[in-house]
């Protein structure tokens, strides 16, 4: 994986197992659950980068599938993870065809380091020319670099989106705490805030709509794994400028924040004109 694309994760697992895991990873990638080893295998070709697995299921692989595994992890297309109760590493099956044990009950922040230390890229070169890189007289601010901020629960999908779009020419703060917010934005006045729609405390749109009310005046938008036909109004009742898909490729993340911020300079000259 030499760079950041949007994460491919086969989910092989007992009914009902880690909840809060599964729930983190599904904030943060795009997640497909499978039934059999070989479903696994055949994700994995499909150009899934990541499996999880527990130790129940991890035993159960099949020694053709077990192969397949080990041919996708030496070509550096595949890693794998296996979930197991505390202190039995070294009892599972196969250890050395795992890239990364973790507790069923690891907690938010060490999950999210240890998956974040997999599936990062190696540092490139600041100087580089890259593809996806914006440049600094591309941002319509007479030069200064557009600062966004994210709001969202998810403490892994904040780490991989805040590197992509760093490496993209943006400023990137992220929240995980719906009531940091108001003060965040009066301190620092970021250019866009982006508000995660399914968060256990608030719903994004309801943050929004308090802070309309309230008097907060910046641009934001909802962030959101749901479709755009059932955005399109919900952003629009809550005094959204419009909303961002999450589960799409980096690429296209980026193009929809460029296009809200096409929408904001359109509108900012419409209300300079006004007499």
């Amino acid at each position: 994986m030499s760079d950041f694309q949007r994460l491919r994760i086969v989910l092989f697992l007992t009914p009902g197992c880690a909840p809060a895991i599964v729930r983190e990873l599904s904030a943060a990638a795009t997640v497909r659950r499978v039934e059999k080893d070989s479903e696994a295998s055949l994700a994995l070709r499909g150009g899934a980068q990541l499996l999880v697995t527990d130790k129940d299921c991890w035993s159960e692989v099949s020694s053709l599938v077990r192969n397949q595994f080990r041919e996708r992890r030496k070509a550096g297309q595949a890693k794998i993870i296996v979930l197991a109760d505390r202190g039995i590493k070294s009892t599972l099956k196969y250890v050395q065809d795992i890239d990364l044990v973790l507790a069923f009950d690891e907690s938010p922040k060490r999950l999210t380091d240890a998956l974040y230390r997999l599936v990062s890229p190696p540092k490139t070169d600041p100087n580089a020319s890259s593809s996806g890189q914006i440049s600094l007289s591309d941002s319509g601010l007479g030069g200064r670099v557009r600062r966004l901020l994210i709001i969202d629960d998810s403490l892994l999908n904040n780490r991989i989106v805040t590197a992509v779009l760093s490496q993209a020419g943006y400023e990137v703060t992220c929240l995980t705490n719906v009531f940091e917010m108001r003060t965040w934005v009066q301190e620092h006045t970021p250019d866009l805030v982006l508000v995660d729609y399914n968060m256990p405390a608030l719903r994004g749109d309801q943050l929004i709509e308090i802070n309309r009310r309230t008097g907060l005046t910046v641009p934001m938008v909802l962030y959101t794994n749901a479709t755009s036909s059932e955005m399109a109004m919900v952003a629009s009742k809550c005094g959204a400028i419009g909303y961002i898909l999450k589960g799409v490729p980096w690429e296209a993340l980026l193009e929809q924040i460029e296009r809200v911020f096409a929408r904001i300079s359109v509108a900012n000259r419409v209300t300079h004109r006004e007499p």
